[in-house]
């Protein structure tokens, strides 16, 4: 007698890559951080490795034809140890009675490894959006907002313009930059003129990073995230943030099991077992992640208009904007010991030229 049911063996390689791959294609805002795997991290203690930064040294004018009675002056050249750690390991657990694997669903392919993926996304998701809401920020940038302010959308462009200005002064990279918006934000830059398409290549379709990415304001990819507060906005270059991830390897007692790398470099790890006792086949979706920000020391010119080494480090990397209530507000440096001579150094300590906030009506 044939059985009737059709069982195909499906390798645990295929499914795991099935299911990174769907993991992968929920991702927004990590995919925005920069990326780090575990082979840094082996034999490390404490699960914390020192990324290497390069040091800075500033600049200096030896007088021309002098009379030679002053020495040069020598800098001493410091590298900077970026510590990171992993702090997570988001999963995905559920598992199947006979009756269920049998008659009610069509597969771990089909329905519960997806399922798993998109959990175990959100939860990555959810941990990069903590990190941006908990950065620190050398900058914020406030955009008024009353309710009938007629004004809106041109006073959010302006705090845009201010926050490149900002980056570009505090000498941010200028490649990748994205400016992270909540739903207000949206609403907003939706009926601004300003706001061009933007060019979706064929390798990135058909992802929540796709229906995201909204266009391009002022040299910005705009990304839209429901999960930020809807008056908050993060403008951001490519490596604002570390994005630790990491799939633990395969242990020699799982019945099926493998490790997985998308195209994007995410990392997942799936296994999958059988309880005897219960009758009950169990599945295991997880990665191991962790998220950092990064901080640098400050070259800026001094009242002497010597480059100058702030003596603390802070965020040069990325904005923090904020559609408020009243009329605009910008705090340049609100932290650190040597804060107001960084700040004057870089030329930031009000409002750029040409950018011109209009008030809320009376």
């Amino acid at each position: 007698m044939t059985n009737s049911l059709n069982h195909v063996k499906v390798k645990p390689e295929k499914l795991a890559a099935t299911a990174v791959e769907l993991m992968e294609r929920e991702l927004v805002v990590p995919k925005l951080f920069a990326r780090k795997g575990i082979d840094e991290f082996k034999g490390a203690k404490d699960d914390t490795i020192n990324v290497r930064v390069p040091g800075i040294l500033p600049a200096r004018d030896y007088e021309w034809r002098n009379n030679r009675a002053q020495p040069l002056s020598f800098d001493e050249y410091r590298e900077r140890k970026l510590a990171v750690r992993f702090g997570g390991n988001a999963y995905s657990a559920t598992m199947l009675t006979d009756e269920q694997r049998e008659m009610d669903f069509l597969g771990w392919t089909q329905d519960i490894l997806p399922a798993q993926s998109r959990a175990v996304a959100r939860k990555l998701e959810y941990g990069a959006i903590k990190a941006l809401q908990a950065g620190k920020y050398s900058v914020t940038i406030g955009a008024g907002k009353a309710p009938n302010n007629a004004h809106i959308a041109e006073n959010a462009l302006n705090a845009i313009v201010e926050a490149r200005h900002a980056l570009n002064r505090m000498g941010a990279s200028k490649v990748k930059r994205t400016l992270v918006i909540g739903s207000d934000w949206d609403t907003i830059l939706q009926g601004s003129k300003a706001l061009q398409a933007a060019a979706v290549g064929d390798s990135v379709a058909e992802s929540a990073f796709v229906d995201a990415l909204l266009g391009k304001v002022k040299g910005f990819d705009v990304i839209v995230s429901e999960d930020i507060a809807p008056d908050e906005a993060y403008a951001l270059t490519g490596d604002s943030f570390v994005f630790l991830n990491a799939a633990p390897g395969i242990p020699e007692s799982a019945v099926a099991g493998a490790s997985m790398l998308s195209q994007d470099g995410i990392a997942m790890r799936w296994l999958r077992d059988y309880d005897p006792q219960y009758q009950v086949e169990r599945s295991t979706v997880n990665t191991w992640y962790g998220y950092q920000q990064v901080l640098d020391p400050v070259i800026y010119l001094n009242d002497q208009g010597q480059e100058t080494v702030s003596d603390e480090e802070y965020n040069i990397r990325s904005v923090k904007l904020k559609l408020d209530t009243v009329a605009i507000t910008t705090k340049y440096f609100p932290e650190g010991s040597d804060k107001a001579k960084v700040a004057k150094g870089l030329g930031l300590t009000k409002t750029p030229p040409g950018v011109t906030y209009l008030p809320d009506p009376a």
